[in-house]
């Protein structure tokens, strides 16, 4: 047996070689901690990975945790010191490692002695400093509305008086808050129960040490770049104040060209996969920005505290990018569909608007581009959560969809740019045509079924119907199943309706599911000529 098993290991690389099919004994692993277990954090990085030619090490699904569930930390350490040495890169969650993944980092109960611990721990592995390693860690959102079910559970009653606070005390720090803003905040502070507050402010003060912490280690050069995300955020808050106290650690001398801040979190993974494979290409990519709207470039989106043309300049910058000038030498187009005037929830958007002149000139210029061999992604930023349906039908309407180098409109702004950046950056990086057909293909029809079909046309629908408040809230475990199949029928119907003429093929969703027990997130796979992508 043991001989038969030998003469088959000796005869496949032959049987492929006269096939036609060339070994790829070069690939590089990225070894990759996600920030949980949600699709775009896990299996959708993988997909990125494999289009680039990189193979993803991810510890097991099961050691990622579920919504307010942490990880199995300790497993999951031990899994990172057993796989670390296989790697040629790492992309690590700093928030998995210390507490579990996002959701556990706002309500986790560790104290600065526990935090310290696993970072001396983190030290000790990247003690060799035989690989790069980049690292995110989000610095922690000021607060959340009161129905926010990933917040500690005192949120219920005061969340919305906790948020109010940490918008005012920021104005108060900062020297612009009115007199009747004062008066406020003193009013609200004696309203929220002590042990309540001082338990929220404690924990924020064990993340802000942690953060100090991954800095340092950054400095001493275990870590070759980090990025501090800001999860969430709103132009006033604790956060502010959190960045305030890092500007003495992060501006140092040694730490130039290896640490940035800037709002987002979710695309953080997928954004410093694409600088791992960059680097490990020894690639710099040129990046030319182009702008749907003149104001597009001064709006600050929902949920975040600076204006989009430092968001996006940011976020190339640390996808191991430069911005250039001119689109004729550059390697990639970033096309942001920028607002007209402001950003709001693509739920509230019209569903049948026709497109707008900026929409129809954005569409003739991608299709120039895109004539002319220039690869061309696409920033959806319109909207928050969703894309934006006029631009999708002008696109469409000039059959751009299928060549699209990178597309995304999903959550936040943030998230969308560091999607379709990294998208693009590493569709350059592929090698070979028919690779980048297959994988970034997989990739850019994800993109579509989920942030146009689902979150712009599926999910309003379906909360609608079925009357519930919203993307957040908890889906009963009776009503799930259903739900599934029901958004599994629409979105083969958007499928078939909109993209199976793009791509010239059927495309099919299947095992649809809502993996956090609410309509926010989604997972499913896309089959394409019946064939799984």
């Amino acid at each position: 047996m043991a001989k038969k098993l030998l003469v088959m290991m000796l005869l496949v690389p032959l049987f492929l070689i006269l096939m036609g099919c060339q070994l790829d004994t070069n690939q590089k692993t990225v070894l990759y901690i996600p920030l949980d277990n949600r699709p775009m954090n896990y299996e959708q990085v993988v997909e990125l990975g494999e289009a680039g030619g990189i193979d993803v090490m991810v510890p097991p699904g099961a050691l990622a945790g579920k919504g307010k569930e942490p990880a199995e930390v300790e497993r999951l350490w031990r899994w990172l010191e057993d796989n670390y040495r296989q790697a040629d890169a790492c992309v690590i969650s700093t928030d998995m490692l210390l507490y579990g993944g996002l959701a556990p980092s706002r309500s986790h109960n560790r104290e600065i002695q526990d935090v310290t611990s696993d970072i001396d721990r983190l030290e000790k592995l990247l003690g060799g400093g035989d690989k790069p390693v980049y690292a995110f860690s989000t610095v922690m959102r000021s607060a959340a509305s009161s129905d926010s079910f990933e917040q500690p559970g005192y949120f219920q009653q005061y969340g919305n008086r906790i948020l109010w606070l940490s918008q005012l005390a920021d104005r108060i720090a900062v020297g612009e808050a009115t007199p009747e803003q004062k008066e406020k905040y003193k009013n609200i502070k004696k309203a929220v129960p002590g042990e309540i507050l001082d338990d929220y402010l404690n924990r924020r003060d064990v993340n802000l040490t942690a953060l100090k912490k991954m800095i340092e280690l950054t400095e001493k050069g275990y870590i070759n770049y980090l990025v501090l995300g800001r999860d969430d955020c709103t132009p006033y808050g604790f956060h502010r104040g959190d960045m305030r106290a890092l500007a003495p650690y992060m501006n140092r001398q040694e730490l130039k060209g290896k640490i940035i801040d800037y709002p987002g979190a979710d695309e953080l993974g997928a954004v410093l996969l694409a600088r791992a494979i960059n680097d490990l290409n020894d690639k710099k990519p040129s990046v030319y920005i182009h702008w749907a709207t003149s104001k597009g470039p001064g709006i600050t989106a929902l949920y975040e505290d600076v204006s989009l043309l430092e968001n996006v300049r940011w976020h190339i910058i640390s996808a191991g990018a430069e911005v250039v000038d001119n689109h004729t030498g550059a390697d990639l187009v970033l096309a942001i569909n920028s607002p007209a005037d402001k950003v709001i929830q693509a739920s509230n958007q019209p569903q049948t608007g026709l497109p707008n002149n900026y929409h129809i000139e954005l569409a003739d210029k991608i299709a120039q581009w895109l004539h002319a061999g220039k690869p061309v992604a696409v920033a959806d930023v319109a909207y928050a959560n969703g894309s934006d349906l006029a631009l999708m039908d002008a696109l469409a309407g000039k059959n751009l969809l299928s060549g699209l180098a990178g597309y995304a409109g999903c959550n936040t702004a943030g998230n969308t740019i560091g999607m379709a950046l990294a998208q693009g950056i590493i569709g350059i990086n592929s090698v070979g045509e028919e690779k980048m057909y297959n994988n970034d293909r997989r990739y850019l029809l994800t993109r579509l079924v989920e942030d146009w079909g689902y979150q712009s046309l599926v999910r309003p629908a379906v909360q609608s119907r079925h009357e519930i408040a919203g993307a957040g809230q908890a889906i009963d475990s009776s009503q799930k199943t259903a739900l599934e199949q029901e958004i599994s029928r629409e979105l083969n119907n958007f499928a078939q309706t909109k993209l199976n003429n793009q791509f010239g093929e059927t495309v099919k969703v299947s095992s649809v599911s809502l993996p956090w027990n609410r309509l926010f997130e989604i997972d499913f796979e896309v089959f394409r000529r019946g064939n799984q992508l």
